[in-house]
């Protein structure tokens, strides 16, 4: 059970990681691009990546905590073969 833990908390923070990213360069950066003049998008950005990072930051430490904790369970073992 607690290997499941584990790998849900390290897959849920890599997606608030990656997916923040994604909505950041792809969704609001475009978008932002469109709508507003350059000296309104600045605090726009800043607002967004300054709350952003604060959640990065954490999912970031899940991700490293969850996998040394899982290595540690059964070291190597269960990776795959490639990695």
């Amino acid at each position: 059970m607690w290997r499941e833990l584990l790998l849900f908390v390290h897959l849920a923070g890599v997606i608030v990681w990656v997916g923040g990213m994604f909505f950041a360069y792809f969704c609001l950066r475009p978008a932002a691009a469109l709508r507003l003049e350059p000296a309104q998008r600045l605090p726009l950005w800043l607002a967004t990546y300054q709350r952003f990072f604060v959640r990065v930051t954490v999912s970031v430490g899940l991700i490293w905590v969850s996998g040394v904790a899982m290595f540690m369970q059964g070291g190597a073992a269960p990776t795959p073969t490639g990695w």
